[in-house]
């Protein structure tokens, strides 16, 4: 029997009525108590009712909860109201009978894969340790927000003249102080690309100024000029032409923009208060030798090998609490990658800090028991199971996947048209900016008139003149899709550039060439290798199921999916 369910309405009451549990108070617990006692069945939604039996292992309905809820994110709209659960049922069913099949063969007893959970599972407990307790007040008041305008939205700009010595940039220096204008000697001197404009720069904000301009800044009179200083790249003289309040009228423009960045610098310094709190806390050691032995791997920092690492602590607290050399390459490799030029040395010193606030943070959680609560335990059991899965279907099902030559060139030869490249058209094309001349060109198109007499018509723009055949794909989507349906001799409807109205009358439309078996390559092993992994899986789960022992609750299973009122 197959049953259909509206997932989406399932999932809906299915949170509803967890929300609804949540809720229970004290006063209302006796009442309950009485019901159970009164009513010998209560609603199949609201039990946790078995659905069938594996092995001993029993599917209880609060099972196909979670797997509906994580299955409803997945699933496309148009499929969620009239939804088939029995692949659904079925596959948690398969997935069982792998899983004890796993553990029947010691496969979560695997020393790298216990070690692996294990660090998974304390980063997730340190994550939900921060998550709950590091909580700060981030509100910004008003009036810090408007200082921060004021001061920082400050308005400067320049004119400068940039040239390669110092030699020369004293010497237009003393012209200036003789009185030559700034413009002409800008025309004359300067190098840089500011030339054109007479060497002016954009008004640039106090925030977004470095320190040598901003020195000037506020340093210089407005028109006067600097002494020649060595800048990025030239020897420059600057000449203060502007310095102007924060425009108020732009406070509410840049209001949001300044409330973030002050909330993130808060909450950057609650968080060096917290790791701060935390390290006087608890002592962190370093394992110099394991430092010194990444320096020596210096040379080898962009490449894979310098990744790998090792397991070794590189800093500690305890047996349980550490950071490992991987775990401080993996950290360095990802810094590494925006680092441009940073000195390896700030990289190791910067990735050091990151990673002992995370040994700190993991250490105060695994100190504060959430290691073993109820929340990280459910993770680890499902991550767990999730894995166990995914390494038994690699060893059992995927290492006997093989591929022939032969096996390729027939699926090829059978489906050919599936890998014909696209259509080729001869096209012309009028473009007509008013929709009323279009629309009436198309018609008497259709009607029969000459292409070129509707084109002198309405004085149209011919766009391509059928000389050649081309490839539509640079056409829009939709254009694409009528294109494909109509045939030689047909005209498109009129479509909006944007600039007008298009018109398209297809010459001439040919298939396109087949694409090589080389070049389907890919597509063709994908389409391969997911046909043989069913079918070995599906011969796999028929033998695992004849030496089961499976019991299904029909009645329950039927009352279970129809219940969703």
């Amino acid at each position: 029997m197959i049953l259909k369910v509206n997932l989406k309405r399932k999932v809906r009451n299915i949170l509803l009525k967890r929300n609804n549990r949540h809720r229970l108070s004290g006063r209302i617990i006796m009442f309950f108590l009485l019901l159970c006692f009164s009513s010998p069945i209560l609603d199949a939604a609201e039990q946790n009712i078995p659905l069938a039996v594996v092995n001993g292992d029993t599917v209880f309905s609060h099972d196909m909860d979670d797997l509906m809820i994580r299955t409803h994110s997945n699933v496309d709209m148009s499929t969620q109201t009239d939804f088939d659960y029995t692949n659904l049922f079925n596959k948690f069913v398969n997935d069982l009978l792998i899983l004890q099949q796993a553990y029947s063969l010691g496969m979560d007893e695997n020393e790298h894969l216990q070690v692996y959970m294990d660090s998974k599972r304390k980063d997730v407990a340190r994550r939900l340790y921060l998550s709950q307790n590091f909580k700060p007040d981030l509100n910004i008041p008003e009036q810090e927000i408007k200082d921060f305008f004021e001061e920082n939205l400050k308005r400067y700009q320049f004119r400068t003249i940039s040239v390669n010595t110092l030699e020369e940039a004293e010497k237009i220096y003393a012209l200036l102080q003789e009185g030559h204008p700034f413009d002409s000697l800008v025309q004359v001197y300067s190098l840089d690309h500011r030339k054109m404009k007479n060497g002016l720069h954009l008004i640039t904000f106090k925030m977004n100024m470095d320190q040598q301009m901003l020195n000037l800044g506020e340093t210089l009179e407005v028109g006067e000029v600097s002494k020649p200083y060595l800048g990025q790249k030239y020897y420059t003289l600057s000449k203060l032409e502007k310095r102007l309040g924060a425009d108020p009228e732009k406070y509410e423009t840049y209001k949001k923009n300044i409330i973030d960045r002050l909330t993130e610098e808060l909450r950057m310094r609650k968080w060096n208060e917290f790791v701060i709190n935390l390290d006087a806390k608890y002592q962190v050691k370093v394992d110099t030798s394991v430092v010194e032995d990444i320096i020596a791997d210096r040379a080898i920092v962009l490449q894979l090998e310098f990744r790998q690492g090792t397991n070794r602590p590189v800093m500690y607290i305890d047996d349980r609490s550490y950071i490992t050399d991987k775990d401080l390459r993996n950290e360095m490799s990802k810094t590494i990658m925006n680092a441009g030029t940073t000195p390896f040395e700030q990289i190791l010193n910067s990735s050091l800090n990151l990673e002992k606030e995370k040994l700190l943070a993991m250490h105060e959680a695994l100190q504060n028991g959430y290691y073993d609560s109820t929340r990280i335990v459910d993770w680890y059991y499902n991550t767990l199971d999730s894995i166990l899965i995914e390494n038994y279907l690699k060893e059992m099902i995927v290492a006997n996947i093989k591929f022939n030559h032969e096996e390729f060139q027939e699926y090829y030869d059978a489906n050919k048209e599936k890998f014909r490249n696209n259509d080729k058209f001869l096209l012309k094309s009028m473009h007509l900016m008013e929709e009323s001349d279009a629309d009436a060109a198309y018609e008497a198109l259709l009607d029969g008139a000459q292409y070129n007499y509707i084109l002198e018509k309405y004085s149209a723009k011919e766009i391509e003149k059928g000389e050649q055949f081309t490839d539509i794909q640079g056409y829009p989507k939709d254009v694409i899709e009528i294109l494909n349906e109509l045939n030689t001799g047909d005209y498109t409807k009129p479509y909006n550039t944007g600039n007008g109205f298009v018109i398209l009358h297809i010459l001439e439309k040919k298939p396109g060439d087949y694409k090589t078996i080389e070049e389907m390559d890919l597509q063709i092993r994908e389409y391969m290798f997911q046909k043989k992994f069913n079918e070995l899986l599906n011969n796999h789960l028929s033998l695992l199921k004849e030496k089961s022992d499976i019991a299904y609750f029909d009645d329950n299973i039927e009352s279970y999916f129809k219940n969703e009122l």
